[in-house]
């Protein structure tokens, strides 16, 4: 079963630090929407993939390639679960503002 995902949209609520082994990571959203809907994705990208979504910035349009991943953890009892999008490659992209982002994003 091939686990592929291709997105292409806004970048929203980036969330970038340096691991505790020195490997920089960005969290972060994607924004696609339609004339009726908005979707929001949470995506993870590592070392200089991590690097470019930063350089991209908040309100900047991405195109990537990457991985449905589940991450999963206890709390209060009860497993919890996130799926992201694990990014392997950034196709196209253009630039947005460090200051752009959406009020309305979920997470």
């Amino acid at each position: 079963m091939d686990n592929n995902v291709t997105l292409k949209g806004k970048v929203q609520k980036i969330f970038a630090n340096t691991t505790g082994t020195g490997k920089r990571v960005a969290n972060f959203n994607i924004l696609w929407q339609n004339e009726k809907f908005k979707y929001y994705f949470k995506c993870v990208a590592w070392e200089d993939l991590a690097r470019e979504i930063e350089s991209i910035g908040e309100g900047g349009v991405v195109k990537f390639n990457g991985s449905l991943r589940v991450d999963s953890w206890e709390k209060d009892g009860k497993r919890i679960f996130e799926t992201k999008v694990n990014v392997h490659e950034i196709t196209e992209r253009s630039e947005g503002s460090q200051h752009a982002s959406d009020d309305d994003a979920p997470f």
